[in-house]
């Protein structure tokens, strides 16, 4: 078992990681103090793998279960579907002391998160996440929210959860898909915070990905959530430290927008906007063509789906309306070298429809 600690002060949390933790589930919940009435908010597909092992584990521990669940997708991260988690857990009687445990993917992870910081101010809440994606990433930091017809994760709150609790044998579940593009976070990790890392990333990237080879891509689960620990403990509300953690996003949440939830997966829209961040910095902040090289090497394990005709007009709206904007002026991720970050103000749209034909040239 690996205990990374998210160190926050009176705020901080473990992040436990371990394959089998959910067979051990009600020993970790009672070792938490979990008690009282718990709000579990999950899907119809995750809660028949694993909902019963969640719920007995949340019974043996003597609390009262109000379990609630929704349809699967992005689009189910709005504020309907919020309201109706809320109808859900009033009526089955939480309260200020209760919990919310979200038991599913980065989506489950951010609405069940949303619903706890707003729900009588904010309560505890726990992440059992079930997708690599956001086990590596969601899971871990406190960003809750839902999107926007005019963009992603536009309403939300900072809430740290009390808990992550982290068991790799889940991927076994995962179609590969999900596994792919959940690989973009890790690689990301990498990029933004250890070179040797991502080195070894962009080398071994299919035998982490293969079914059989879990102990490897376990190792990395726990170095990706080690970088995300340590910079959330720096930099909890998302000054320039966090903001390295956007290295793919900014393009990436513009793609997911413009062609519509749910057509691209995360991880493969952050995987696209990597590459995108990646042509700019070679542009404007020097990146060396060997680290370029090596930047875009693993995404050719991922799989990427080809792209239709992207409407850079579309996209670059999208980003004038960025979480990041700040006084007008968009924040972007560049790398100097891989493992060398910067924040930079100097992205203009020239740079932005350049990196959106390369992406097109690669992935049409």
């Amino acid at each position: 078992m690996s205990t990374i600690t998210v160190d926050l002060g009176a705020r901080s949390y473990p992040v436990i990681i371990e394959s089998g933790l959910l067979q051990r589930l009600p020993e970790v919940m009672d070792s938490l103090t979990i008690q009282g009435r718990i709000g579990l908010v999950s899907n119809a597909p995750v809660h028949a793998l694993y909902g019963s092992v969640v719920e007995d584990a949340l019974t043996a521990a003597g609390c009262q279960l109000t379990t609630a669940l929704v349809p699967e997708g992005e689009q189910i991260k709005s504020l309907e579907t919020a309201a109706g988690l809320y109808d859900s857990f009033l009526q089955g009687g939480l309260d200020r002391s209760s919990t919310i445990v979200a038991l599913g993917g980065g989506v489950i992870g951010d609405l069940a998160g949303f619903v706890a910081a707003t729900l009588f101010r904010g309560i505890n809440f726990v992440q059992i996440p079930t997708s690599l994606l956001a086990m590596v990433d969601a899971s871990i930091g406190g960003k809750t929210g839902v999107n926007h017809p005019l963009g992603k994760n536009l309403i939300g709150a900072f809430h740290q959860p009390q808990a992550v609790l982290i068991d790799p044998e889940l991927v076994r579940s995962l179609p590969h898909r999900e596994l792919t593009s959940a690989f973009a976070e890790i690689l990301k990790a990498g990029a933004i915070a250890d070179r040797d890392f991502y080195i070894s990333l962009a080398n071994n990237a299919e035998s982490m990905l293969a079914a059989d080879n879990l102990p490897l891509l376990s190792d990395a689960i726990e170095r990706a959530c080690r970088i995300k620990a340590e910079v959330v403990s720096a930099d909890e509300r998302e000054g320039d430290r966090r903001r390295l953690l956007n290295f793919g996003h900014t393009i990436g949440h513009a793609l997911e927008t413009a062609l519509g939830y749910g057509q691209l997966r995360h991880g493969e829209a952050v995987a696209l906007g990597m590459h995108g961040a990646g042509v700019i910095s070679r542009e404007l902040a020097g990146l060396p063509e060997d680290d370029l090289r090596l930047l875009l090497k693993p995404l050719g394990s991922l799989n990427l789906p080809a792209l239709p005709p992207l409407n850079h007009e579309a996209i670059l709206g999208y980003l004038r309306r960025d979480k990041k904007m700040r006084h007008g002026q968009l924040h972007f991720v560049l790398l100097e070298r891989i493992g060398q970050p910067i924040i930079s103000t100097a992205v203009r749209d020239r740079h932005i429809r350049l990196a959106l034909e390369r992406i097109e040239e690669e992935y049409r």
